[in-house]
């Protein structure tokens, strides 16, 4: 698996279209961070959702395609396992790079945002407590966990659909049809916003407040991400086990 994971490393960072991709999301940290510079007290919740919004959708799939779907399009899948090894192995050697990516991403929106309200505040009048780094850390780790589940969905779909386009349609479709359905069934219904609580998006930006979220939600939308990054796993590896190459 190890080695899956070096030669996905060598591959990556000899490609010129992962090197633009990371310039696109370290520049539009960089803008947003313009956008969003607030006191430093309140700054928690706007480095997190700052970034993530985009970071999660957009940047996250893009990496997606570079460690899986690639492999599929060139043959190297499937050399790879003509060598003996396992699909497992195969699965979880790109699901476990995939979800670094996705730490190192949103790592670095949130590093990058702390360094521009240091910069924009004339570096003067900001005491960054232990209160500040642990809330910080808080809703962090709090998001990573949605993120990666949504991670392991986009994993999912590039092993079920083998194919760029396909998996690019199948994610989007993934993030924007049910919060679209749902926001259709509000204007039926005021009830129905109960469903958001579902929505994976929607947890990810109320978990930048997580100091002001109560107990009750934060454990809903850890069961939920859980859930998803259990059933896409499980689904992804039965689906590609069961596949043609």
């Amino acid at each position: 698996m190890l080695n899956i994971i070096m030669a996905d490393l060598y591959r990556i960072f000899r490609s010129k279209g992962f090197y633009i991709n990371v310039a696109l999301m370290l520049l539009y940290i960089i803008i947003m961070g313009f956008v969003n510079i607030v006191p430093i007290d309140r700054i928690t919740p706007s480095i997190i959702m700052a970034t993530n919004e985009i970071l999660q959708c957009f940047f996250l799939l893009a990496f997606i395609i570079f460690i899986c779907s690639a492999d599929f399009s060139s043959g190297t899948a499937k050399n790879v396992i003509s060598h003996g090894i396992s699909r497992i192995k195969y699965y979880f050697a790109k699901l476990i790079l995939s979800c670094i990516f996705c730490f190192v991403a949103l790592l670095s929106g949130v590093i990058l945002s702390v360094v521009m309200a240091v910069i924009f505040s004339d570096f003067g009048g900001i005491i960054f407590s232990v209160e500040f780094f642990e809330h910080l850390m808080q809703a962090f780790y709090a998001q990573l966990f949605i993120c990666v589940a949504i991670t392991c969905i986009g994993v999912f779909c590039a092993f079920s659909t083998k194919n760029t386009a396909a998996v690019i349609g199948a994610y989007l479709a993934f993030y924007f049809i049910p919060p679209f359905i749902i926001q259709i069934l509000i204007n039926l219904n005021e009830d129905f916003r109960i469903l958001y609580n579902y929505d994976l998006g929607t947890n990810i930006r109320m978990l930048a407040n997580i100091d002001t979220t109560s107990q009750t939600d934060i454990i809903r939308a850890f069961v939920i991400g859980g859930s998803y990054m259990l059933l896409s796993t499980i689904g992804g590896i039965v689906i590609f086990k069961n596949s043609e190459i």
